[in-house]
């Protein structure tokens, strides 16, 4: 469960508000532009309508049975420990979880932001908790053009359209049986060049042709991103696109966490929408670019970091390298060994 951090007061004059009812008796008020996941995508409340399909915590679609006009209210915005952020009124209901309830085992309750705001800290902890989404079933269900494993470890490692750079032999190996037919692929050291099988003409390789019509061909390190075709894609494609970032720039810190690494603003952000659309939690840090090298200091593009954690079993590494190091979250060993006789 992701910690409440903050929760501040919204700007006056707002415009008017909507309640979307889900179970009887459970309301969400929130203002006309804020943004609603739905199986399409994000979209401002004030295009929701009866019969509109928006996205559950379960990560499934679920139709709006009654919209009903609120007016003018207070909002107050809620931030929480990763950086999301959301508007709702004072009466909004959330199902939280308490320190306390957390440290005895208890399942948690339906609260009010009301009474959120009033026992947000508990000491100098946060207090608050609401359960993670589970990974989204998305509609939009695109023709992806390359494996998204492939264009994963493209987006990590690749660079002129056609080749990519890694010295892991299960990760070259797995390139090669995934570049699209037609094509090949050659290993010279650390590189896995792909091109076509006859080079007959002037025509590209089906993998260049493809990163040309994604807009990927001819992008640096500083200016890649995941297109949006592969970000609403499947949970399956959206899981291998994810396992290919982080078999390439990934970094397992611990059992349940990665780390990965990106010269581009963009793609940072696509990584954490990646990482949350699957049910993680995603986090966010920006660090000066720079090396040493003979006593002199050499300034290079800004790194972002993006810190991933996975309570939902799910694993984000494929290769051998990076899931020899991955295991179960230490909440899931402490769960085990409470249950054990």
């Amino acid at each position: 469960m992701p910690p409440l951090d903050t929760i501040q007061k919204g700007k006056e004059n707002k415009p008017p508000r909507l309640l979307i009812y889900g179970q009887e008796g459970v309301g969400k008020a929130q203002p006309l532009d804020a943004r609603v996941l739905t199986p399409a995508g994000f979209v401002p409340m004030g295009e929701i309508q009866v019969g509109s399909e928006i996205i559950g915590s379960d990560g499934k679609p679920h139709k709006v049975l009654g919209i009903y006009p609120q007016g003018e209210k207070e909002v107050f915005r809620v931030t929480f420990r990763d950086g999301c952020s959301t508007e709702c009124c004072d009466d909004h209901l959330w199902f939280t979880q308490t320190r306390g309830e957390r440290d005895r085992k208890y399942p948690g309750s339906v609260r009010t932001l009301r009474t959120i705001r009033n026992s947000i800290r508990y000491g100098t902890h946060f207090n608050h908790a609401v359960p993670r989404v589970a990974p989204v079933e998305f509609k939009r269900n695109e023709a992806l053009l390359l494996k998204p494993w492939l264009l994963g470890i493209y987006l990590a490692e690749g660079c002129a359209g056609s080749c990519i750079t890694n010295p892991e032999k299960d990760i070259q190996e797995k390139i090669i049986a995934s570049i699209p037919d037609g094509d090949k692929g050659t290993v010279h050291e650390d590189d896995v060049k792909i091109t076509k099988a006859v080079n007959s003409s002037n025509i590209p390789s089906r993998f260049r042709a493809a990163l040309r019509e994604l807009d990927l061909e001819d992008k640096i390190s500083d200016s890649k991103f995941i297109p949006g075709k592969y970000l609403y894609s499947s949970v399956a494609d959206r899981l291998d696109l994810l396992q290919g970032l982080c078999d390439g720039d990934g970094y397992v810190v611990k059992p349940g966490s990665v780390e990965i690494c990106t010269a581009s603003p963009q793609m940072a952000k696509d990584i954490m929408f990646l990482i949350r659309s699957l049910g993680g939690s995603a986090v966010c840090t920006k660090r000066p670019g720079k090396y040493r090298k003979d006593g002199v200091v050499h300034i290079v593009k800004d790194s972002h970091r993006i810190y991933g954690v996975f309570t939902n079993g799910l694993v984000p590494v494929a290769s051998k390298k990076q899931t020899g190091k991955w295991g179960a979250p230490e909440w899931m060993i402490r769960n085990r060994n409470s249950c054990r006789r």
